[in-house]
């Protein structure tokens, strides 16, 4: 799971919305985004906080 910080140029504010969400590595998948409410986003998170380094991502099939 990483987290990241961007900066957003001061002039594009004003027509750019801001959501919380969350990016999950994948296991031989890739990423999910979630987005979702603050709470919800901060719950996810500390589920998943035993899963951040590369060889304990989660495993999601795909069938």
């Amino acid at each position: 799971m990483k987290f990241t910080t961007c900066w957003i140029p001061t002039s594009l504010i004003n027509i750019s919305k801001v959501f919380p969400g969350i990016e999950i590595d994948v296991l031989e998948t890739g990423h999910l985004l979630v987005v979702a409410e603050r709470e919800t986003i901060k719950g996810i998170s500390h589920q998943l906080k035993e899963h951040t380094e590369e060889n304990n991502f989660i495993k999601v099939n795909v069938e």
